[in-house]
């Protein structure tokens, strides 16, 4: 496994926080702005080199650096979601309005926090309805399913259908930030 994801399984039990300054997230900064339950999601992406996301071009999915990175559950708990058959978009030419979240998996923590994991990979999840799965397990790969133009995951944090800001080694995230592993 790659080093890339392996910050999802160092959380701690404080990484999602609901924040005061939620009026502060705006479309400037977050594309997801209008949608109130993704209103602090994170659509992450992994940088081949300083700068480019693909590998010399993006003429197919496999040319992603994060295609096909496995994913990691954030926290212990149940599976109350679960899409694993929709065919993954060619990049850049397709999306799948009909299906928004593509393949994905919605994980109820514990705590009552729930987190949607989106467009990951066709046929990359063996999970089911009510598995119950332990935090560090891999859920599934990073795809390209759903309506998106690219390999990325789509990760979204709420409680009670409020958005919760996600916290990875104690910092918060936004659009553009990079995060060193």
């Amino acid at each position: 496994m790659l080093g890339w994801f392996y910050f999802l399984k160092a959380f701690s039990t404080n990484i999602f926080k609901s924040i005061n300054r939620k009026e502060s997230i705006t479309f400037l900064n977050n594309h997801h702005h209008f949608y109130h339950q993704q209103k602090l999601a994170l659509d992450i992406v992994k940088l081949c080199d300083q700068e480019n996301i693909y590998k010399n071009r993006y003429e197919s999915n496999e040319k992603f650096c994060i295609w096909n990175e496995p994913l990691l559950v954030v926290c212990d708990g149940t599976i109350t979601e679960v899409v694993s058959d929709l065919r993954d978009n060619t990049a850049y030419s397709e999306t799948d309005i009909k299906n928004p979240k593509g393949n994905h998996i919605v994980l109820q923590c514990k705590s009552g926090i729930s987190i949607l994991y989106a467009h990951m990979k066709m046929g990359s999840s063996y999970l089911q309805v009510n598995d119950v799965i332990l935090s560090g397990s891999q859920i599934g790969n990073v795809g390209n399913s759903g309506n998106t133009t690219e390999p990325h995951l789509h990760i979204q944090a709420n409680l009670n259908k409020e958005p919760l800001l996600l916290i990875f080694n104690g910092q918060s995230y936004m659009r553009n930030d990079l995060m060193k592993i």
